[in-house]
């Protein structure tokens, strides 16, 4: 959930993001909200240490889809 940055950004953030969460939940058998939760976090968490380092390029992808992420739920 909290790589692949520029896929996400590909298409639809939310829509695949979902479909990266529910897959994740059928390999692992996780229920897919707290992969929903901590895939954002993980996001938002990533992008202001990236920021912090200096890949402003790597902070603005991850900050992108947690914002599109955020605007959104998992249903």
């Amino acid at each position: 959930m909290r790589e692949w940055g520029s896929e996400f950004l590909a298409g639809d953030p939310l829509e695949l993001g979902r479909q990266r969460c529910h897959q994740l939940a059928r390999l692992t058998g996780v229920e897919p909200e707290p992969i929903w939760q901590w895939g954002f976090i993980e996001r938002i968490s990533n992008g202001l240490l990236l920021k912090q380092k200096g890949l402003d390029k790597l902070a603005c992808e991850s900050l992108t889809v947690a914002d599109a992420w955020a605007l959104g739920d998992l249903l």
